[in-house]
């Protein structure tokens, strides 16, 4: 997901490096002043890049993949 995490836009990239710390969608709206709906629609987009369909498989590969 590294090089992968390039390809995100800036704030889908802010928003998944808030889901691997726990971040929950409603903390993520807060601290970034955006509704939970927008965080969820930078949630889709991530997965759906990613191929996942959670953000514990998100975490998942992103764990595997900094093993290797």
């Amino acid at each position: 997901p590294q090089g992968a995490l390039c390809r995100l836009t800036g704030r889908q990239a802010t928003v998944m490096l808030l889901v691997l710390d726990g971040y929950s969608r409603k903390m993520i709206a807060a601290k970034l002043g955006i509704s939970q709906e927008t965080v969820g629609d930078h949630l889709k987009a991530i997965f759906r890049h990613f191929n996942v369909h959670s953000a514990t498989e998100l975490a998942a590969q992103f764990l595997r993949s900094k093993s290797h």
